[in-house]
């Protein structure tokens, strides 16, 4: 939400078929940071000007900061080695002497027109933001202030390499503590408490009820006469030299796998 949208739009090609308008609409719907720049424009066919001075002129496509066409340097001006600053005097020479674009007003192209907007909207966003941001890192400091206020005060007092250690073992100490207490579900320490992300047992709980629910979905109908009577008929066929009473072992493993 703090960031500037260009929409660079290639002026050759068709319009309708370039979806980075609806893209910078999706997370800029009121505008607000938007800019449209067309680019390409002296690759224009031929009668597609009037599509283009539409766009410009915000008649199609209408952005609430509005467009600005460039005239980039070109292949051979590069290997020209054309100045950008000659760069600049061309595109606004190809502007105005162009026999549609002539017609636009100066503030819909060139380099320096876009600079100046950007410039602007860069300004009315920082003093629109400032305020926010400054809130957002007050409340963050207030909070690291909290957090470092409920240390023990022997982490500031490590001094020797000695004491560094004591207080890396008496940190580690602590940690394990609470990562058992986490796991066995005593939560008891300020910690635990406070946070309830860091709660292990209630999270493997509600683990183990839903992996409960979807082996209970996959239960066969126990109930049914025809599972009994199927059951039966596998077993029937299974048995060898058992006891009357008695079923083989490996003949019920091999009717409960197709279950489990």
């Amino acid at each position: 939400k703090r960031t500037i949208i260009l929409a660079v739009i290639p002026a050759n090609q068709d319009i309708a078929t370039v979806d980075i308008l609806e893209r910078a609409q999706g997370v800029d719907p009121k505008g607000e940071r938007t800019i449209g720049v067309m680019t390409k424009t002296d690759l224009i066919g031929p009668g597609n000007e009037d599509e283009v001075l539409s766009v410009v002129n915000n008649i199609r496509k209408p952005l609430a900061l509005g467009y600005v066409m460039l005239r980039n340097r070109s292949q051979r001006d590069i290997m020209d080695k054309i100045s950008t600053t000659q760069a600049r005097e061309n595109e606004l020479a190809f502007f105005a002497t162009h026999p549609v674009f002539r017609s636009c007003s100066n503030k819909l192209y060139g380099v320096n027109q876009l600079s100046k907007k950007l410039t602007n909207l860069l300004v009315c966003r920082i003093k629109l933001e400032l305020a926010p941001m400054k809130a957002t890192v007050e409340r963050s400091l207030v909070e690291v202030r909290s957090e470092l206020r409920a240390l023990p005060a022997s982490y500031g007092e490590a001094k020797t390499a000695t004491d560094r250690q004591k207080l890396l073992v008496s940190t580690v100490q602590e940690y394990v503590r609470h990562l058992t207490d986490a796991i066995r579900g005593e939560y008891s320490g300020r910690v635990l408490v406070k946070h309830a992300s860091l709660r292990l047992f209630t999270k493997v709980l509600k683990k183990f009820d839903q992996f409960k629910a979807k082996v209970g979905q996959t239960a066969p109908k126990f109930d049914d006469s025809s599972f009994v009577t199927q059951l039966a008929s596998q077993i029937e066929q299974l048995r060898g030299r058992e006891l009357p009473g008695f079923m083989s072992s490996q003949a019920f493993y091999l009717c409960m796998s197709q279950y489990v």
